[in-house]
C-alpha cells in the first residue's frame, strides 16, 4: 500500500513539472521604450 502512494505522489509531482515547464517556456518579450509593466502584463493576461 504505501509503495503505491508513494508511486503516486512521483507520478503526479513528474506531470506537475513537465506542465509547469511548459506554460514557462512559451513566451519572452522585449521592452520597448515607453512600454510599463502594466501594459505588458494586461498584452499577454496576466495580473
Amino acid at each position: 500500500m504505501q509503495k503505491k502512494v508513494i508511486a503516486a505522489i512521483i507520478g503526479t509531482s513528474a506531470i506537475s513539472a513537465v506542465a509547469a515547464t511548459q506554460a514557462n517556456a512559451a513566451t519572452t518579450h522585449t521592452v520597448k521604450p515607453g512600454e510599463s509593466v502594466w501594459a505588458i502584463s494586461n498584452k499577454y493576461g496576466i495580473s
